[in-house]
């Protein structure tokens, strides 16, 4: 049997829409609906009129920059982004434990097999370096480019060369048979670690925490071992080294 699931996104609604507001020097502020936009000295900005539960009229409008009190609205907004990243994020964990949930249904009802993996911090050659930190250090270096640390560093992930991530897919096509397994190394490497092993302990770029940044992570891989017979066999130093080879 073949099970389609198709996820999707409604949108348009102005429940879906997010308020941003920009303070004043005299005291007051503005709603914003939506994130505003700085252009040559002004601010434009979008209104609602009437009920945003609804679907409110909107007025464009521009204002004077020097008007804004910069620090507030700066604060305010900061705020605002970090608070919708963390609702993504929670979004997409309640998305993926409906599919696991679903899936375990239609085994049960209609004997429809499947294995579910979850993955770590993927890496390796040809990784564009916008798609994850190992691949965006090694351009850096590449490059002459001081790496950027976001945060103290200290955040840790559990990074898994994508040889031995596809091992496991191979074997999951015939094992692990209503199972979600993880599938990394156990080990968590911290940023500043990473960075030093990529550059040999060059000086980094300090940059803010991302809004709603995993502190720490680094998943189990017992069940892959045991369901799988898999288990993580490169190391991270030898990983960072088929990524250079590749790219000369």
């Amino acid at each position: 049997m073949f099970l389609a699931l198709i996820f999707g996104r409604v949108t348009g609604h102005a429940a879906d829409s997010v308020l941003y507001r920009l303070f004043l020097q005299d005291g007051t502020s503005i709603v914003s609906y939506g994130e505003f936009a700085r252009v040559a000295g002004r601010v434009v900005l979008s209104i609602p009129l009437g009920d945003v539960s609804q679907e409110p009229t909107l007025r464009l409008v521009s204002i004077p920059e020097a008007s804004v009190d910069w620090l507030r609205t700066d604060r305010y907004s900061q705020a605002v982004r970090a608070k919708l990243e963390a609702t993504k994020q929670h979004s997409a964990g309640e998305v993926q434990r409906a599919v696991a949930e679903l899936l375990a249904i239609y085994r049960a009802e209609h004997a429809l097999e499947f294995t579910g993996l979850a993955a770590s911090n993927v890496y390796g050659p040809r990784q564009r370096p916008a798609a994850g930190v190992v691949a965006a250090f090694v351009d850096a270096d590449a490059t002459g480019q001081a790496c950027t640390i976001h945060g103290d560093g200290r955040q840790t992930r559990d990074f898994v060369f994508v040889d031995d991530a596809v091992d496991a897919f191979v074997r999951a096509a015939s094992r692990g048979t209503g199972l979600i397994v993880n599938i990394g190394t156990g080990v968590q490497t911290t940023i500043r670690e990473l960075q030093r092993v990529v550059t040999g302990g060059a000086d980094a770029k300090r940059a803010p925490w991302r809004p709603g940044e995993v502190g720490r992570c680094a998943v189990s891989p017992v069940r892959a071992r045991i369901h799988l017979g898999w288990e993580s066999w490169t190391p991270l130093v030898d990983g960072i080294g088929a990524m250079r080879r590749a790219a000369t």
